[in-house]
């Protein structure tokens, strides 16, 4: 029993369409005591089919064959498995739908300070000016808490910084005057775009957190409801950021591709995320779907 090809699987190099995943990858086992760990698939099977079942709650869809197991949380905490296609005809409201994984493969693992400097300029920075073996990068802030955080991030990773006296004044007079700070790093070529070219896959739930919460620092929305919402140009960051909220406890969202305002505007990722729920199956709507 499977999977439709569309539906993502976290292998140890993330998400992966089921459709795209090669041979030999390592794909995540969920355990009864709520870890997951990576193993290698027993055996690889294509089979046609003509009917799915179709489970359904906003934006996140899985689509199974009818007799796939599917893994749930009793309500007294113990995990059991149950045919896709039960779930069709039976009410079943006291089914949870597991939302949350924990992952402590590496305990060893841990953020660094140059790594939260490096979290920072990817969010905030620009480049000021070119050298020969180091660039200098710009933050340019109105608040004071990312003026204090930046200086404190700079100072515990021992990066020598400048804050300018003089305050840029903008003509629009709803925009609060800022603050210039500038700093150097090594020199390397589109190092400080993309997350994982500085970040490692989180092997435990510790690394995943205090990454997902550096992020929240710089580049993140909360909402009135208390969800948080990441946007990037950049689809492998909104993808690495997901990774990190699923692997630290919260329930987060499948990709969201917003709709350009404008014909020039780029294209807007975006991930959702939450404090640590289990949706009950009655939450979702479960239909069959035939091809």
């Amino acid at each position: 029993e499977c999977f439709s090809g569309d539906t993502e699987l976290l292998t140890d190099k993330g998400f992966v369409r089921f459709d795209n995943l090669k041979q030999n990858e390592l794909v995540a086992q969920y355990n009864d005591d709520g870890t997951i760990n990576y193993v290698k698939p027993l055996r690889y099977i294509q089979n046609e089919v003509n009917e799915y079942v179709s489970f359904k709650y906003k934006d996140i869809e899985i689509k199974t064959t009818k007799n796939h197991n599917m893994v749930f949380i009793q309500s007294d905490g113990k995990i059991k498995t149950r045919p896709a296609h039960e779930y069709l005809t039976n009410v079943l409201l006291e089914d949870k739908f597991i939302t949350e994984a924990k992952i402590n493969i590496d305990e060893e693992q841990k953020l660094t300070d140059y790594q939260r400097v490096c979290i920072m300029l990817q969010a905030d920075g620009c480049l000021y000016h070119k050298g020969k073996y180091e660039d200098t990068y710009k933050l340019e802030f109105s608040k004071q808490r990312k003026i204090d955080k930046s200086i404190e991030l700079l100072e515990k990773a021992k990066i020598p910084y400048k804050v300018y006296e003089h305050k840029r004044i903008f003509e629009n007079t709803k925009w609060q005057p800022s603050t210039k700070i500038t700093f150097k790093m090594p020199k390397q070529e589109n190092k400080y775009k993309i997350l994982t070219d500085f970040l490692e896959q989180p092997k435990n739930s510790t690394y995943a957190r205090d990454i997902l919460e550096e992020i929240m620092n710089w580049d993140a929305y909360v909402r009135h409801d208390g969800t948080t919402e990441y946007d990037s140009v950049v689809k492998e960051n909104v993808d690495f950021v997901r990774l990190c909220a699923f692997l630290c406890g919260t329930k987060c969202s499948h990709i969201l591709k917003i709709a350009r305002k404008k014909e020039n505007h780029n294209t807007i990722y975006r991930v959702c995320f939450d404090k640590k729920i289990n949706w009950h199956y009655n939450r979702f709507t479960k239909e069959l779907i035939k091809k």
